[in-house]
């Protein structure tokens, strides 16, 4: 069960919402959400339930042995090093199986399922990797560290958040009516930007991919990216937004696509905790490993999306990039024009991401020839040009949303409006009320026809 599912936000979110006001107390709280969170990975394959149970237990064990390794004076590399093993194992048994079993009308499932286990296993990981560094204690009670490792809310996108930002959450908590609104708004924002645009920038960049012509080859690139930044832009918002509505707060886990390089502008942007917590681990090794883990940590970063030798091939290749952009080219990229630095970012990121929507090196090959138009077409084939003016209305949606300067120019004005009077914030309330009704709306709709379809 995703978010996209009708039965879950209509059904199963409210449900749970209403269950967490009958009582008052975090640990009530706390057990509502631990059983809809199993409710929500359990749906249709109850063997997920065991595994959460399982490995909740190793890692509350594990902690408890690096403290105790501690005490004694005894190392406790060995232990971290354990956690680190069952983590990978358990990744790689249950990739595809553990969340999602069926493909649903949008693809959703199977494009998260790799993902949802892998921010899984790295928050398990970083909690007893926190125990190892000394910054927090390991927890005594299982009941609160279960309720870390199973939130449903951090499925299938992250982010990474620590166990010691969310422990005092976890403790002692209280549900709003601020809170829920502001993670209701959120939630249905993220909703929008997975079932309404990334659907529509995943078809024209379909087409663009069909090597047709040198125009749509670059527009099916954009669109693939685009397509990949507002899918995990919208399951962050939803995320984030659920986690407000349950009385949690932590850092949405992207940001707005920048210009500062591959790395910085585009891969940490989606997915800032991630990327964060493997910096801090790269920070803790000695200088002449950190080049190593780099390729590492992006190479296997890489074939958790998908165990595929195209997916290794091109996650060695962003580590090598990465490790460019750290040393030879970091104050190039300072000092670098806006303009150079926009070519450079994106012309790199959709020749190496672009790849990633192919079905093998052959396509890659070919799409990447197409690029540069050889023996393709100069005229924008018809395909494309169908997909983007039957869509054009979402299209210009999300080069808006996009856009980052324009973005925040249109929100500064509209809060220079609403601090001028309260009549000005009862109106643009009450239109923000209404434009957001319907856009729920419309994603009912969206999803409901969808799957009528299938």
């Amino acid at each position: 069960m995703v978010y996209t599912d009708l039965l879950f936000f209509l059904c199963v979110l409210p449900f749970s919402v209403l269950l967490s006001f009958l009582d008052r107390s975090t640990e009530y709280k706390n057990l509502i959400l631990i059983l809809t969170s199993l409710l929500v990975f359990s749906w249709g394959k109850p063997f997920a339930v065991c595994l959460l149970f399982l490995t909740t237990a190793a890692e509350w064990i594990i902690a408890r042995w690096i403290e105790k390794n501690k005490e004694n004076g005894v190392k406790t590399s060995v232990p971290l090093i354990v956690d680190a093993i069952i983590n990978l194992i358990v990744f790689f048994a249950f990739t595809s199986k553990f969340l999602y079993i069926n493909e649903d009308a949008f693809g959703f499932l199977k494009a998260l399922s790799s993902v949802g286990v892998m921010f899984y296993v790295l928050r398990g990981f970083s909690y007893v990797y926190d125990v190892y560094k000394g910054k927090i204690k390991a927890e005594k009670n299982i009941f609160c560290l279960l309720t870390y490792m199973c939130a449903y809310f951090f499925m299938p996108v992250g982010p990474v958040v620590r166990y010691g930002d969310m422990e005092p959450s976890i403790r002692k908590r209280s549900l709003t009516a601020t809170s829920m609104n502001e993670g209701l708004n959120n939630f249905i924002y993220g909703l929008g930007k997975s079932v309404i645009i990334a659907p529509v920038l995943r078809k024209i960049g379909d087409a663009g991919l069909n090597l047709e012509d040198i125009i749509g080859c670059w527009t099916g690139a954009v669109c693939m990216l685009g397509f990949a930044y507002f899918l995990f832009a919208g399951f962050c918002d939803m995320s984030w937004g659920l986690a407000k509505i349950y009385g949690f707060d932590f850092k949405k886990n992207y940001r707005n696509l920048g210009v500062c390089g591959v790395y910085e502008g585009v891969i940490k942007s989606c997915g800032i905790s991630l990327y964060e917590f493997f910096e801090e681990i790269i920070a803790d090794l000695p200088q002449k490993y950190r080049k190593i883990m780099i390729i590492i940590l992006s190479a296997l970063t890489a074939i958790m999306f998908n165990q595929s030798l195209l997916f290794l091939l091109i996650g060695f290749i962003v580590g090598l990039v990465i490790i460019f952009e750290k040393t030879n080219l970091k104050e190039k990229l300072i000092t670098m024009p806006t303009w150079i630095k926009f070519i450079y970012t994106y012309l790199i990121s959709f020749v190496l991401f672009g790849g990633l929507f192919c079905d093998g090196f052959k396509n890659w090959g070919k799409w990447f020839v197409g690029l540069f138009g050889i023996s393709n077409k100069y005229t924008l084939s018809v395909s494309v040009k169908y997909a983007m003016l039957n869509n054009i209305f979402v299209v210009i949606i999300a080069v808006l949303m996009i856009l980052a300067p324009l973005k925040n120019k249109l929100i500064q004005k509209t809060e220079r409006y609403a601090e001028k009077s309260v009549d000005n914030y009862g109106k643009l309330s009450i239109i923000k009320t209404i434009l957001t009704a319907l856009l729920l709306i419309a994603c009912i709709i969206v999803i409901t026809s969808a799957n009528i379809q299938i």
